[in-house]
């Protein structure tokens, strides 16, 4: 199977953040007199997005009033301290600039909240390495729901089987299976193996550089130069004539005549000129 894009998460597969997303939760706990937990504790609690994060990490039986206020002040720490620690693994960066190389289309979809995400992101990456990064924010369903993964294959041009979604997670490797993409998942995250492998993951990766040992990506076919409509002198008109109502066509196909017929008659639809000559330029 040939692979034309790939999909990553975020958190715990393009970068480490665990330490400032617990040292965060934690100052907020204390602010509210709450007890804090072990940093490591924190990879079991995030994934899921921000709010998830705090209903877990607070106390037992805390009301909604509390966790948004809880919420929106983690916001507000996190905010200010989102960098402090937080790096890309080892050999993310060298992933990344290969798949560039290839032309091959990258994105990232992750539970964090949106604004965090496209702050780290355009940070800690070169600008245009992904065509688009999607978190979490009002109105989209977090992962695993698919509709985040499929909207950006969509926007691709590319069908879900022929993408690869990367990640260190159940909750990822859930996504992946839903949309219909592949599930590989990443061993330097938050999550361990039996999860990723209860969750359906294809493939498991030591190092960001196994997906290129054992993926085979393909870079997307040129699309043809498109149009080109032309008004010449009736005089230096080549070829032979097709009158259909009312229009006089010269064409000029390559091989791929069927794809374009249906554009063509698109046109003819449109256009009320009884001599207007259509040149189809392509190129192959």
């Amino acid at each position: 199977m040939q692979y034309k894009a790939a999909i990553f998460d975020l958190d715990g597969t393009l970068v480490d953040s665990l330490v400032d997303l617990a040292e965060s939760a934690n100052t907020m706990l204390e602010h509210y007199n709450y007890p804090t937990h072990p940093v490591d504790s924190y990879r079991m609690m995030v994934g899921d997005g921000s709010k998830k994060l705090i209903e877990r990490c607070m106390p037992p039986g805390i009301d909604e009033y509390r966790i948004n206020a809880g919420l929106a002040y983690y916001k507000k720490i996190y905010e200010g301290r989102f960098l402090e620690k937080t790096r890309s693994y080892q050999g993310v960066l060298d992933l990344l600039k290969e798949l560039r190389a290839e032309e091959i289309p990258l994105a990232v979809c992750t539970n964090k909240h949106k604004e965090a995400a496209h702050m780290i992101v355009g940070i800690l990456f070169e600008e245009n390495t992904f065509s688009e990064v999607i978190g979490d924010e009002p109105g989209l369903p977090r992962k695993p729901d698919p509709g985040k993964v499929l909207a950006i294959a969509s926007r691709m041009d590319i069908r879900p089987e022929e993408i690869a979604y990367v990640g260190d997670s159940g909750v990822d490797m859930q996504t992946a299976v839903n949309a219909g993409m592949l599930p590989v998942g990443v061993l330097w995250g938050f999550r361990d193996q039996a999860e990723l492998e209860a969750n359906g993951a294809e493939l498991l990766l030591e190092h960001p550089l196994e997906l290129l040992e054992k993926l085979d990506f393909v870079k997307m076919p040129a699309k043809p130069a498109g149009i080109k409509l032309c008004f010449p002198e009736e005089k230096s008109l080549p070829g032979a004539f097709n009158k259909i109502d009312g229009f006089e066509k010269i064409y000029r196909f390559s091989k791929t005549q069927n794809t374009y017929g249906e554009i063509f008659r698109n046109i003819q639809s449109m256009l009320c000129f009884r001599r207007l000559y259509i040149f189809f330029v392509l190129s192959v």
